[in-house]
């Protein structure tokens, strides 16, 4: 079977059946999995492959995956009118390769821990996407590394446990992580969310990527990285961190609407902010108060200003921050790193 390089070993221990799908014993049934696994089993689903399940009914699946340390290679078609591959159990993976689709109201449900789902082609849902299914908080659901397109209403919905999501190419559609502490990032000049990154509750960490995001926080304290492009940056409830390590400028304004001096706070990276040192808090100043030395210009249009040598200095200052006029910016709201 075919893995990319970073998916994690397959596990030591006797592999029960192995399954090997082609053009020539493809399945389709009614109502029911056109394909069952069981613990250890192993499919190749190659391309010309399918596995087709149709009826709407609870056990319309294509691949139904039950059991532990189930290793699913897909480079052909998968099709079903419920779910395209359910898998419950832990430790199992999903490896859609290039050529390789699946299409289904739920493309691929997880339900256990320590899961890994990775695609290189397409996961379609007409409802969801990706759905992770664990209940239990202190679980870690797993990972899901997409270079493909994942697409959807809701593109990814997670669970109440932890999950981790790298996208680097498409997901077209919302992506809604409920609970638990999880990790979202957008990687490479291709990755981009047609949709809102809601990271739910959980102390959360989101990295945006190049392109515009649109980042909502949940009921902790979470850390949003917004990255290039002009990003809108909710924090919602809890004391957010607001990390800003791409260089400022217009084109490069990250919106942060629900800003609460006192409580939220502005991070700046001292490798691109490097009038600052890290550890320092720069001095704030309202509209067109003199600035003494390098800091920080809330403007009373809302705009924030990186000014690298003060009023006096011949640099002009760097936009890279909208934060609503009526919220007095102060110094303590700013750090460096």
């Amino acid at each position: 079977m075919i893995y990319s390089p970073d998916t994690p070993p397959l596990p030591s221990g006797p592999v029960a059946r192995h399954y090997h799908i082609d053009a020539s014993n493809s399945r389709i049934t009614f109502q029911k999995p056109a394909l069952t696994l069981g613990s250890n089993d192993t499919l190749d689903l190659a391309s010309g492959g399918s596995l087709v399940s149709r009826g709407f009914a609870s056990l319309a699946y294509g691949v139904a995956a039950l059991g532990n340390n189930i290793r699913m290679n897909v480079s052909g078609t998968v099709a079903a009118d419920e779910v395209g591959i359910y898998a419950s159990g832990n430790n199992n993976r999903v490896y859609i390769g290039t050529g390789g689709t699946i299409v289904a109201r739920t493309g691929v449900a997880l339900n256990g821990e320590n899961g890994w789902i990775e695609n290189h082609s397409l996961i379609l849902g007409t409802s969801i996407g990706i759905d992770l299914l664990s209940y239990k908080s202190s679980y870690y659901t797993g990972q899901i590394h997409n270079y493909g397109i994942i697409s959807g209403p809701t593109a990814i919905r997670g669970s109440l446990a932890r999950e981790a999501v790298y996208n680097y190419d498409l997901i077209d559609g919302k992506v809604q992580l409920l609970g638990g502490d999880d990790v979202f990032v957008n990687s490479g000049a291709n990755a981009r969310v047609v949709g809102t990154i809601d990271l739910g509750a959980g102390r959360d960490v989101a990295i945006g990527g190049n392109k515009t995001d649109i980042i909502l926080g949940g009921d902790n304290n979470d850390t949003i990285y917004g990255g290039q492009g002009e990003d809108v940056l909710y924090g919602n409830q809890g004391a957010d961190t607001f990390v800003f390590h791409t260089s400022p400028g217009f084109g490069a304004v990250d919106r942060l609407p629900d800003f609460t001096s006192g409580e939220d706070q502005i991070s700046l990276s001292s490798a691109i902010f490097s009038a600052f040192r890290p550890g320092s808090m720069p001095v704030v100043v309202r509209g067109l108060e003199y600035l003494p030395t390098a800091g920080i210009i809330h403007h009373t249009d809302g705009h924030v200003y990186y000014d690298p040598d003060g009023t006096a200095g011949r640099a002009a200052p760097q936009v890279f921050a909208y934060i609503n006029p009526s919220v007095h910016l102060k110094t303590g709201d700013v750090i460096v790193y």
